[in-house]
């Protein structure tokens, strides 16, 4: 080669010194070669030390020559010149350091050598780098090097330097001849190739196979990013992002159809999810609605594939099928929260959310079908409620009545009803779930609830029908309590009624049966409000309503037919659950509730000030309300709350025609009236005949003492404020006492005090009124307290021999007219119309007459004692002046003869008592 030294002045261009390296490369390979196969031979096995030398001067004829044919040639090489001769060098070194490896310790490893080359190769990519040609020469160079030294080696740097090869030549080759927007696209063939080599690679070598697909996933982000992150949304980055997908979901599936593959390797997946959703985001602006609503439905699109992958394809890994199942997830939530969030302001009267919501609702039940699962069911449900809210708020803006919510129950329960009519639940199912309802959680309720193959259906439906209800009911009641009420809103309650009864009856809630009933009942008052009746008979109508409620209710129950309606409903369960006893129980109370309201009414009306008589219809129905229920059911409360119903009734009626003070107490004749009528009803129910109304005899009587109290409390009233009509109530009181007294258990004492006390008020009325003078009218009492005595010693023992039922004990009485004797004749003597001597004997012959009744023998001593005072004061031997001055003063001698008269005479009168 250094004779070819003076070509440099024949032909002084750079290609001539390029066609002599590349002589002088072919020369040095052939002797490296031939060197590698015998020369080593010599040297290792042989052992001829001519073998050093030959291998040492092929060395530096090549290197002298190269450098001095480089040295003396006129022109300069281009820049980048030097580059592709390293490299070939390097490929001609590769050779050797194999087999040099091989004849040394018989196995291929790298040595320090190996990394030398490995140096010195990306020295050559170095120099190159100044030119593209010589770029693209030393990187195709370097790609056949490192591909055939990965072959044969089996490691990875040389697998890294290939690859890294390979990008450079396909990045200055083909994509730095493209703009910049096409780079990511341009560079995707590259990437398919790289997984080309890898699925090649896969049945030779799993490693090498293996780093492929990594080396293919972090080119494959770096691409993406470097493409996407500054672009927007076209067609160009929207297909390079579709392209990046596909490339992505074949390069898990290759990883995963490895050999030994790990399953986690399914998790990759995410990254396609990922890119996919991307691709979504820059899909071309070309395409209908805004950004936001495009990518929503690019998202529930992809959605739907990732569902058909992850349900439907069984090709796919099971970990590969739940990270689809969970990317459709994620794509129909980040779907709607990018619509809402993007288009807040503008939601509503929009078809697009809508239609965004039915789709997801959609995919969402395609993912519980086939998984089975109760979250689905519920996002379903979310999603139809979305609908509805968006439907209303944004077509019907006007307040709501509850009609969608009740419409909506009425469908799930339709839906519900179906279920259970295609899919009957066996006994032991049906069991295990009512003890589950119930709170018993026990293994073999679980174990019986397994029968129900849509048991993840039927919970969230049923749940959200009772949500819509509860829904329904407080839109209703917002829209009652606004003032709204129209002849739509008495209809949603008739609606909310009739699905509150479906309701009660599909949980079997029998109980709470009086909810729809009282929804009814309202509906009905409204309807009829609207129609003008007037406020007091929509009263009586309420109550009227719950009493045919209830008795209907009762003969319908009693039907077989209703038990077969039941049965087609679905609202009897085996073995029964007391339904027929709750739901009598239930419009029972109602009944109650409902006619109690008016009788409650009339008192705080009343106590208010202004009592309404127009009440009067509706506690006629209540009457006959409890009379009725009573006679069903025999109890005593229904007794009283139609005794109390009748005496409102009484008290409206008489405020009504006489305003008095105070309602009810202010009322002492109506209060006697009662009183003395329902104790004359509670004694003609004693008899054996009338045995079925007994349990009316105790409310009777108790109420008639009750309402006889609120007469006495009235009788003191009309003492206090003089009322004309005392001694008429007065005597009614008497009267009534009789009857009132007889339940208990001292009834003849209460009668003899009672009797006493009040026919002495009857006197003494009557005596006010005839406006006698003083001593007349002490007079009157003394004489009444002698007709007390005689009538608590002669009648009244014989009126009690003679009617012991009625008995009056008179033990009272004698006592009562002494009070009065001794009361009337110090009132006279204090008040100037007696005087003492006239006192003392009125007061004397009572004291005799008392000697009937007691045995105490002081009573004698004050008889004589009393006759015998009298008489010194008449006769005048003694002086009375006054209170505490001049007592027991001695008269005149002609009074102390009198005196001396009125002794003997006294001394007479004791043959004649002792006879």
């Amino acid at each position: 080669m250094q004779l070819a030294a003076p070509l440099a002045a024949v032909a002084p261009d750079w290609r001539g010194l390029a066609a002599l390296h590349i002589v002088l490369l072919a020369l040095l390979g052939y002797g490296l070669r031939v060197f590698a196969r015998t020369w080593l031979r010599r040297l290792f096995v042989d052992q001829r030390l001519t073998a050093y030398y030959a291998a040492g001067l092929l060395v530096y004829t090549a290197a002298v020559s190269f450098v001095h044919l480089t040295w003396i040639w006129p022109e300069s090489p281009p820049a980048g010149y030097s580059g592709p001769l390293v490299m070939a060098l390097c490929g001609l070194l590769f050779p050797v350091d194999a087999a040099f490896k091989e004849w040394v310790n018989k196995y291929t490893f790298l040595s320090r050598f190996s990394f030398a080359l490995y140096a010195l190769s990306v020295v050559a990519v170095a120099v190159a780098i100044q030119s593209t040609p010589a770029t693209l020469l030393t990187l195709a160079l370097g790609a056949m090097l490192y591909g055939w030294m990965t072959w044969r080696y089996r490691t990875l740097p040389p697998l890294y330097l290939l690859f890294g090869c390979v990008a450079g030549l396909y990045g200055f080759g083909i994509v730095a001849y493209l703009p910049l927007a096409w780079h990511g696209l341009a560079s995707l063939p590259g990437l398919a190739a790289l997984l080309g080599v890898g699925r090649w690679a896969g049945s030779r070598s799993r490693a090498i196979a293996l780093q492929c697909l990594i080396v293919f996933g972090i080119a494959l982000v770096g691409v993406m990013v470097w493409s996407l992150l500054g672009a927007r949304p076209g067609g160009l980055s929207f297909a390079t992002a579709v392209a990046g997908t596909l490339l992505g979901y074949s390069a898990v599936r290759l990883a995963l159809a490895l050999p030994a593959a790990d399953p986690r390797w399914a998790y990759v997946d995410a990254g396609v999810v990922v890119l996919a959703a991307t691709a979504v985001a820059y899909a071309p602006a070309w395409m209908p609605f805004a950004w936001e609503t495009r990518t929503a439905f690019g998202l529930l699109t992809l959605a739907a594939l990732w569902i058909g992958l992850g349900l439907h394809d069984r090709q796919q890994s099971a970990l590969s099928r739940t990270v689809f199942v969970a990317g459709a997830l994620s794509n129909v939530a980040l779907a709607l929260a990018l619509e809402a969030w993007l288009s807040w302001p503008v939601l509503l009267g929009r078809l697009e959310p809508i239609l965004l919501l039915a789709l997801a609702g959609g995919l969402l039940l395609w993912l519980g079908l086939g998984l089975r699962r109760q979250a689905f069911v519920y996002g379903v449900l979310v999603c139809i409620g979305g609908i509805a809210v968006l439907i209303k708020r944004g077509y019907f803006p006007g307040p709501s009545t509850g009609l969608g919510p009740f419409a909506g129950v009425l469908l799930l329960w339709s839906l519900l009803w179906w279920l259970a009519w295609r899919f009957p639940l066996d006994g032991e199912a049906l069991a295990g779930r009512r003890a589950i309802k119930q709170d018993v959680d026990s293994p073999e309720a679980s174990e019986r609830c397994e029968g129900d193959s849509l048991a993840w259906v039927r919970a969230p439906l049923e749940q959200a029908m009772a949500l819509l209800w509860v829904i329904g009911l407080v839109h209703l009641g917002l829209r009652l309590l606004g003032g709204v009420v129209t002849v739509k809103w008495a209809g949603t309650a008739s609606l909310a009624a009739l699905s509150g009864l479906l309701l009660v009856g599909h949980f079997h809630v029998f109980r709470w049966i009086v909810l729809p009933v009282l929804l009814g009942l309202a509906g009905v008052l409204v309807g009829l409000d609207r129609l003008g009746l007037p406020p007091p008979w929509l009263g009586a109508t309420a109550v009227l309503y719950v009493l045919l409620i209830w008795q209907v209710a009762i003969e319908v129950l009693n039907r077989p037919l209703t038990w077969r309606l039941a049965r087609v409903l679905r609202f009897t369960v085996p073995g029964g659950a007391g339904g027929r006893r709750w739901i009598e129980e239930s419009l029972h109370y109602a009944a109650l509730f409902v006619a109690a309201l008016p009788v409650a009414a009339g008192p705080a009306l009343g106590l208010l000030g202004a009592p309404a008589p127009e009440l009067l219809p509706a506690l006629t129905l209540s009457l006959l309300s409890f009379v009725l229920v009573g006679w069903r059911y025999r109890r005593a409360v229904h007794a009283y709350a139609a005794l109390a119903t009748v005496t409102v009734g009484v008290w409206l009626i008489g405020f009504w025609l006489a305003p008095a003070t105070l309602f009810g107490l202010g009322q002492p004749f109506g209060n006697g009236m009662l009183s003395l009528g329902m104790a004359l009803l509670g004694v003609g129910l004693e008899r054996e005949r009338v045995a079925p109304l007994a349990y009316w005899r105790g409310p009777l009587y108790r109420v008639s003492g009750l309402l006889y109290v609120l007469a006495l409390a009235g009788t003191v009233l009309g003492f206090l404020v003089a009322d004309p009509r005392l001694p008429i109530l007065l005597a009614l009181l008497c009267v009534a006492l009789f009857p009132v007294a007889r339940p208990l258990p001292s009834a003849a004492a209460w009668r003899g005090l009672g009797l006493a006390l009040l026919s002495s008020a009857l006197v003494w009325s009557v005596t006010n009124r005839m406006d006698f003078n003083p001593a007349i009218g002490m007079a009157i009492a003394v004489a009444w307290g002698y007709a007390l005595w005689f009538a608590g010693n002669l009648p009244l023992p014989r009126w009690n021999a003679f009617q012991p039922d009625w008995a009056v004990a008179p033990a009272f009485w004698p006592l009562l007219g002494l009070i009065v004797v001794l009361g009337a004749g110090a009132l006279a003597v204090v008040a100037g119309a007696w005087t003492p001597a006239v006192a003392l004997a009125g007061l004397a012959p009572y004291l005799l007459l008392l000697l009937r009744n007691t045995a105490w023998p002081g009573m004698a001593w004050l008889a004589v004692a009393m006759l015998v005072g009298s008489g010194l004061l008449a006769a005048g031997a003694l002086e009375w002046n006054w209170w505490g001055r001049g007592d027991g003063q001695f008269g005149s001698s002609g009074g102390l003869a009198a005196a001396l008269v009125w002794l003997n005479l006294l001394f007479l009168l004791v043959p004649l008592w002792s006879r």
